[in-house]
């Protein structure tokens, strides 16, 4: 007789998400690991974690208020295997997954909200899924695998995806409304309420707005925003499934931190003398570095303001519909529809800081014919004037004692705006075959449009606490001004333009089996995927300054920008791609299982490769670098810089969990072939970054622990060691301190920013009830070990590690109150060190650049619960 159907599963998970505060979560809580829950994730059949065969973490809304992550960055450092980087602030983070280099943001591992991106093309850079799937107390669980079915449920995330589960309504009206602030000015709400509609339909509402100044204060509003989520679920009255129409909206802005200018050593890493702060310093917050104006370009009038961010205004609504139509057939189809517009503004360092003197020599020494009037004697004549409202700041003569250190660092001024809307169609054909084979048929499409448009402009930044920008301009003997080196604050150098607008359309059908045989589950699965891409994208020419503006002089009038010619190249590419993965998971007993699995994967193209098509040549064009693709290699897919990459991983774990104590352990091997990287390269005795295609191999352990101590103590870790290392990769070329070109063999050395350990240690004691509620105390500690900032491993990023605290209590009316201390111990270690500047062996240098954790940060909120 069968005991469940496939929508009494769904229900049952359903429930389990809904009512995080109720008894039934409390119990899972209490169990640790949570081995009992019911999972969706990644599976034909939802069943509980012991019986899974895949690798999978969870979080409910308990554990998630305690952790009270910032961001989704902040969340993954709870996940052991994968690496997050979560230093660029509420958004923008980088999640690097078991082993694998990033060469954008989190290209391997896919967010989803409610089984299903909130756009398909998760990564496209500055503007990836981590800015529109945000954490909010209206998600009442968070499932979450490594590798197994990934590549099977997820196009393009072969290491793994993250399921974010809204909360839906029940039979009796529930919600949370929380107040809260912080030490950085914080004023926010969140809040969710859901309930009936009637015997048959619930609902659910919840949203969050918030602003504040941010953990490194630029001098003005530096998040501000929020977001509505709401679904409307009706059951058939039969009781054979249910259709559940949803809808978000979100208008966010969010401050993205970048790697700033530090003096010492990646070991000792210090505050530049006059510089920003290591702790709480920012890059390009002055009023007049934030804005960017340049009108009549080629490409049209340019306002670009730093103070916009990571911005996003996006909407989405969709439909899931699943229906039980007997014979113990199922079929479940989910749509959504995303209309999305982001843009990302910043200035990020292309280089290192250095004297402003210097630089001063450097641009007479490449105009001195225009500017011989400015050496007077054995003296070059100069001022240093603030870019925009042309006060003098300093001059030849005490310019390199100017606000102590008298540097200057090359910032560039780089922004990027995506327009596009996505459909997404998830079919799935489901059947149990005598309780024992469950099998899933699947149909994806997805159907993308996009405009992406990039300006990068290479500015001259101060090295101050509030940086501003600067223009350095020649004078004569008698102090009239003959030229200047900049045009407010524009110098000569590296630049950027690009504007594509792109369709992809993406078809995938998949199939997963799960056969069932007493305590033993085997799992097989299989994606076939085919991307079609197609678009225009324009082609770029540099043009001098005074070709479109006429203040400019006789020096920096011929500083060239690139823009748009109006013509355009097209592109039709088509790719077909086969992912598959078997697995077996034996229950051993109710306590302890064990579990295999290996899995083929890969991670198509995105709109960032083919818009390189606009810097192509043809075959037969003898200017064309032979080492380079032609148009034609791009055009028939056959260019190393649009192919997939391609992934292996294999797993053996364990499961144990009995009375107050859990553990979920994971021995893998992940490898990456095709890597493509932007890498500082020789070319003719210069620097320059060029494409390089690279591999590498992992071998690596995760592990979750969960005890129950004594009473209400409970600890838990989250820890992952691995042996990351370049293979199959060619040497890498630099320029030494004497100018001299070199090689060096990086295989076997660790890849860029990937630790070989991280973790988090968490504990907390859940008080007796007292006359005023129930209280609650908890800490984390979450580490990185040490890593490289560049190829070659010569600079090292030393391990660090952070403690948060937090407290609660909570009434039997359900008025709360909580606190929190992110970075107890104020921190200063080292995220990520520059990706941008330097060689691809970096050695050390008087002055580097690398994005520091954030600084300690005190929050309070108050609640209530019904």
């Amino acid at each position: 007789m069968k005991t469940f159907t496939m929508s009494s599963w769904v229900c049952a998970s359903a429930l389990l998400a809904a009512a995080p505060m109720n008894a039934l979560a409390q119990d899972i809580q209490s169990s640790g690991l949570s081995m009992e829950e019911v999972i969706t994730i990644g599976t034909a059949k939802p069943k509980q974690k012991i019986e899974s065969t895949n690798a999978t973490t969870t979080f409910n809304s308990e554990s998630m208020e305690r952790l009270a992550p910032m961001s989704v960055g902040e969340l993954v450092r709870s996940i052991p295997g994968l690496h997050a980087e979560d230093t660029g602030g509420e958004t923008g983070n980088n999640i690097a997954p078991r082993g694998f280099p990033l060469t954008t943001q989190m290209e391997f591992t896919a967010l989803h909200k409610n089984g299903m991106a909130v756009f398909y093309d998760q990564d496209i850079l500055f503007t990836q899924a981590d800015r529109f799937t945000r954490v909010s107390s209206f998600i009442g669980n968070v499932e979450a695998i490594r590798g197994g079915a990934s590549s099977v449920y997820a196009g393009s995330a072969p290491a793994g995806y993250i399921n974010f589960i809204s909360r839906e309504g029940s039979d009796e009206v529930e919600g949370d409304i929380t107040l809260e602030t912080n030490s950085n000015n914080r004023l926010g709400f969140k809040g969710w309420v859901s309930g009936p509609i009637n015997d048959q339909t619930t609902y659910a509402i919840g949203g969050w707005w918030r602003q504040d100044d941010s953990g490194r204060d630029p001098g003005y509003v530096a998040n501000q925003g929020g977001e509505i989520d709401a679904n409307v679920k009706y059951e058939f009255r039969d009781g054979s499934g249910f259709t559940k129409f949803e809808y978000n909206a979100q208008n966010d802005k969010s401050f993205f931190f970048i790697p700033q200018p530090l003096t010492g050593s990646t070991k000792n890493p210090k505050t530049i003398p006059g510089g920003m702060d290591i702790r709480d310093g920012t890059t390009g917050n002055s009023v007049h570095a934030r804005t960017l104006n340049l009108n009549n370009t080629p490409s049209g009038d340019i306002n670009l303001d730093v103070t916009d961010g990571n911005f996003a205004d996006v909407m989405y609504f969709g439909n899931t519909t699943e229906w039980d139509f007997g014979n113990d057939w199922t079929v479940k189809n989910q749509f959504r529809y995303t209309d999305l517009y982001a843009t990302f503004t910043g200035i990020i360092n292309v280089g290192n800081a250095s004297l402003l003197s210097g630089r001063a020599q450097d641009i007479f020494d490449n105009n001195s014919a225009a500017l011989a009037g400015a050496m007077v004697g054995s003296d070059l004549t100069y001022q240093i004037r603030e870019a925009g409202s042309g006060i003098a700041l300093a001059d030849n003569t005490n310019v390199d004692s100017w606000n102590t250190n008298g540097m200057g660092i090359d910032a560039g001024f780089w922004h990027r705006r995506f327009d596009g809307d996505n459909f997404q169609n998830d079919l799935r054909f489901q059947n149990a075959f005598n309780d024992s084979l469950y099998t899933t048929f699947g149909l994806f499409f997805s159907n993308l449009n996009g405009h992406v448009t990039d300006y990068r402009i290479n500015t001259l930044q101060s090295i101050e606490r509030l940086p501003q920008r600067l223009d350095i301009v020649y004078m004569d003997g008698a102090g009239n001004d003959i030229a200047s080196g900049t045009y407010n604050g524009i110098q000569a150098g590296s630049h950027g333009f690009a504007n594509a607008t792109f369709t992809e359309r993406t078809f995938a059908p998949y199939v997963d089996f799960e056969y069932e045989v007493g305590d033993l589950t085997l799992n097989f699965g299989a994606r076939y995927e085919k991307l079609e891409a197609t678009g225009d994208v324009e082609n770029g020419a540099d043009y001098a300054i005074s070709s479109f503006a006429s203040d400019t002089d006789a020096v920096n009038g011929n500083i060239e920008l690139p823009f748009g010619t109006g013509s355009f190249r097209s592109f039709d590419l088509e790719y077909s791609e086969f992912a598959w993965t078997a697995a077996a998971n034996y229950k051993v007993s109710d306590t302890v299982a064990v579990f295999g699995r290996y899995a083929k994967g890969f991670r198509m193209p995105d709109v960032d490769k083919y818009m390189q098509i606009s810097g192509l040549k043809a075959e037969s064009d003898p200017t064309r670098d032979p080492d380079a693709c032609s148009i034609q290699d791009f055009r028939s897919s056959n260019c190393p810089l649009t192919e997939p990459t391609s992934t292996v991983m294999a797993e053996l774990g364990v499961k144990y969990s009995d009375g107050g104590i859990s553990a979920f352990v994971t021995a893998y091997f992940a490898a990456a072939d095709d890597l493509s990287f932007n890498v500082p390269t020789v070319v003719n005795g210069v620097i320059t970054n060029r494409d390089a295609f690279r591999s590498t191999e992992t071998l690596g352990l995760e592990m979750e622990l969960a005890a129950n101590i004594i009473g209400g103590w409970h600890v838990g870790v989250s820890a992952t060691y691995q042996d990351p290392e370049f293979v199959d990769t060619p040497a890498a070329e630099f320029i030494d301190g004497s100018g001299n070109v070199g090689s060096v063999d990086i295989n076997g050395k660790i890849p860029v920013r990937v630790p070989e350990h991280f973790g988090q240690l968490t504990t907390r004691y859940d008080f007796e009830e007292t006359p005023w509620g129930y209280a609650s105390i908890n800490a984390s500690y979450t580490w990185s070990g040490r890593r490289y900032a560049d190829d070659a491993n010569t600079a090292e990023l030393p391990g660090y590690g952070m403690l948060n605290l937090g407290a609660s209590l909570e009434t039997d009316s359900g008025f709360y109150i909580r606190g929190d201390v992110k970075n107890l111990n104020n921190s200063e270690g080292l995220s990520e060190g520059d990706p941008r500047a330097g060689e691809t062996v970096a050695g050390q240098t008087a002055t580097f650049n690398a994005r520091v954790l954030l600084p300690r940060t005190f929050s309070l909120s108050v609640g209530k619960r019904f």
